[in-house]
């Protein structure tokens, strides 16, 4: 569920902020939540801040939750014969013919589109917005753990320009919890 009232509400107060957001001479969009960290199934309240330089007609302003993991891959690969003499002569010698590596696999566990407002012109605003995270949510983390896994949830906002570079924000969303 997401709300966007047109009417601006009254003043909030913001626990958390997104990064500074840069200022690229069209202005800038920032992301404030209510608070510093949520439960999954929780309901997330935040607002959306527009600071345009001037006002800019757009097809709309759009927000979207994703869950980015990344894991530890192992792969193994066996030398053919040929590959495993070549390595010989040019003195990698290796116990065995098995080659072992690791890399780093990236994919979205979760991804979610919200329209926060429609085609109009905006400039400079205040959109609130709130969503519930899924119940099922994966607890963010930043070290790969016993799973060797680690989530990252994040809240993208577009203001779509035709015709134009999108204006985009982001900020992340720290996901209680213990693993799974």
């Amino acid at each position: 569920m997401i709300s966007a009232p047109e009417a601006l509400g009254g003043p909030s107060i913001a626990l958390f902020n997104s990064p500074l957001p840069k200022e690229n001479g069209d202005g800038v969009i920032s992301i404030k939540f209510s608070k510093s960290s949520y439960w999954p199934g929780e309901e997330v309240n935040a607002d959306i801040i527009l600071s345009l330089q001037k006002p800019v007609k757009a097809r709309g302003l759009y927000a979207t939750l994703e869950c980015v993991e990344k894991k530890h891959v192992r792969l193994m690969r066996q030398f053919d014969q040929y590959d495993y003499d070549r390595q010989k002569e040019l003195g990698l010698t290796q116990s065995t013919n098995i080659k072992v590596t690791h890399q780093e696999e990236e994919s979205k566990i979760f991804h979610k589109e919200f329209q926060i407002g429609g085609e109009r012109k905006y400039y400079k605003e205040t959109f609130p917005m709130s969503f519930s995270l899924p119940k099922d949510a994966a607890p963010t983390s930043y070290e790969f753990g016993h799973d060797d896994k680690i989530h990252v949830w994040k809240l993208k906002i577009r203001l779509d320009v035709p015709m134009a570079l999108d204006k985009n924000a982001e900020a992340e969303i720290f996901v209680e919890g213990l693993g799974k």
